[in-house]
């Protein structure tokens, strides 16, 4: 079976996938894609990729701004503001990516299997440069992008 879904499709899982685990995993809002202008990470972002072997092969990243990835790590560790360690933020980050890249491949690939390899924190510039990219604002703390790259 050949991976045969439009961009669109593509830019609609994602979006649909996104905002479901940040609901329920991560009890963070989805409040709306910010504008053309205003749709980068800041450099103090955090960005976790996760690879994946099956049909397709590719690669999946999250990043979010800083402040956007703590409020989501507080909330998935059960933590009170400001008492989160960066080495958390990025565990937790991670663990996000692994959540929405399997939702995301369930949902444009329901039959096949996938191996999802450990995510990695990436450092600045190292992210997917192509691919299928959706830019969401997270509770009015900062951005939170995901893309999706196939092979």
């Amino acid at each position: 079976m050949a991976y045969h879904i439009s961009p669109d499709q593509t830019a609609e899982v994602l979006a649909v996938a996104t905002e479901e685990v940040l609901e329920t995993m991560f009890f963070s809002t989805v409040l709306a894609e910010p504008e053309e202008s205003a749709s980068s990470l800041p450099e103090d972002s955090v960005t976790a990729q996760v690879r994946f072997r099956g049909n397709p092969c590719g690669e999946f990243t999250v990043g979010l701004a800083l402040p956007a990835a703590q409020s989501a790590a507080e909330n998935f560790l059960g933590l009170e503001f400001g008492a989160i360690t960066h080495e958390q933020v990025c565990g937790v980050v991670r663990e996000m990516a692994n959540m929405i890249c399997g939702s995301v491949l369930t949902r444009i690939e329901s039959d096949t299997l996938f191996e999802l390899l450990a995510p990695e924190i990436l450092e600045d510039g190292q992210a997917a440069r192509t691919g299928t990219t959706r830019v969401f604002d997270v509770d009015g703390n900062g951005l939170l992008q995901v893309t999706l790259r196939v092979d």
